[in-house]
């Protein structure tokens, strides 16, 4: 199963904020989650970020504009 990486470690190799990193032995995930260095990957984290509305901008008065 895959992990993102949340703090910089030394593991099989090393590992840096932002990396995934692939664990067999679900006991090592859980370990390792609990000392904070690695996280289960959101699907939802994945998606990029809708993109927020100017709330200042004027509403046209032509919806067709």
């Amino acid at each position: 199963m895959e992990y993102k990486v949340t703090k910089q470690h030394w593991g099989d190799r090393q590992y840096f904020e932002g990396d995934t990193r692939e664990v067999k032995v679900k006991s090592d995930a859980e370990q390792l989650m609990g000392m904070g260095l690695i996280a289960e990957i959101d699907v939802k984290e994945e998606k990029a970020a809708p993109k927020p509305k100017n709330k200042m901008a004027k509403e046209p008065a032509n919806k067709a504009e």
